[in-house]
């Protein structure tokens, strides 16, 4: 069980290898200065997280992600049996999602089966997927040019947000958004300006995108961009 609350000092939790653990009424956040997401699944790690009470992990490092989860990762979030609806609120920094990847990074795999879930990008990061691309060249937001990750929510109550320019779940900036798959729970996903609530972010389609179940509601940016396909 990993629990405590860090505000200060820019403390990160990093899992290096595969895993599973409960995270109970933990709380991390770091300050405009730090390196480091305040969580991270690091590259070919396998971590599965169960869910107890309330947490928060907050990034303000610019290019990092709330809850770091880079492609080559897999993270699988679900609540503990014994707690029917804990809660996780995720906040990336500019240019890097909340959960999945910080600046000019693909998010990993990403799978969702329980608990309340709040995830907001930074500027230009999605809410659940990538972070910020540049506009041309290699980091286009073309899918055959991008490592694409994954998405998977299959139960609990998720609210994602994207920054401007970027996707509520997939692309941040001209990132297609992977493949996403949602077959149930409930889903809310929002792009706080050009991009798609579910798929790609500003200058970017979407991938690929299954719906199969649940409850969705999704909602593009405020001056353009699909609810569910691709941003303006």
């Amino acid at each position: 069980v990993i629990s405590g609350t860090n505000t200060a000092g820019d403390v990160s939790l990093a899992f290096t290898n595969s895993l599973s653990a409960v995270v109970s009424n933990l709380c991390i956040a770091t300050s405009s200065g730090a390196a480091a997401s305040p969580v991270s699944i690091l590259s070919n790690a396998v971590v599965k997280l169960a869910l107890a009470g309330t947490n928060g992990f907050a990034s303000a490092g610019e290019g990092c992600a709330g809850l770091n989860v880079p492609y080559g990762s897999s993270l699988s979030i679900t609540n503990l049996v014994e707690d029917a609806m804990p809660y996780l609120a995720v906040r990336g920094a500019n240019y890097a999602a909340g959960i999945g990847g910080g600046r000019i990074e693909s998010h990993g795999t990403i799978e969702i089966l329980g608990g309340g879930i709040v995830a907001t990008g930074g500027a230009h990061g999605a809410g659940i997927g990538s972070g910020y691309f540049s506009e041309s060249g290699s980091d286009e937001g073309d899918a055959a040019t991008l490592r694409q990750g994954m998405i998977r929510i299959l139960g609990g109550d998720v609210s994602a947000t994207g920054g401007e320019r970027a996707a509520g779940i997939g692309g941040g900036w001209t990132h297609s958004g992977g493949e996403i798959e949602i077959a149930g729970g409930k889903v809310t996903a929002t792009s706080a300006m050009s991009g798609a609530g579910i798929g790609g972010g500003m200058a970017a389609h979407g991938y690929t995108i299954s719906i199969s179940g649940g409850e969705v509601s999704a909602t593009g940016g405020s001056n353009g961009g699909a609810g569910i396909g691709g941003g303006i």
